[in-house]
């Protein structure tokens, strides 16, 4: 399990990319916005991830999606319960 951390802009999401693409030959990052990370991911000259929402993942998480990377795990638990329901979490690193 990969696990990357720390601040805002501190270069989490493209190093998860960096990782994933070297060591994954097709892999999905569930991410709020599918669209900017697609652009990213296009100028790092990573072509081997896709990018899906919550609801993607949500509705066929069993049938079509292996090798699942969540960006912003706060964010995917904000999307599935609503931001106001979530007042923190832990993580087992």
């Amino acid at each position: 399990m990969q696990v990357i951390s720390g601040h805002r802009g501190s270069g989490k999401t493209t190093e998860l990319l960096e990782k994933i693409s070297k060591e994954y030959e097709k892999s999905y990052v569930v991410c709020s916005d599918p669209h900017s990370m697609m652009i990213k991911a296009y100028e790092m000259g990573i072509n081997n991830v896709r990018f899906i929402t919550v609801d993607d993942l949500l509705e066929d998480a069993y049938a079509n999606y292996n090798n699942i990377f969540i960006d912003s795990i706060e964010d995917f638990f904000i999307d599935i319960f609503g931001k106001h329901r979530i007042k923190g979490f832990t993580v087992n690193i």
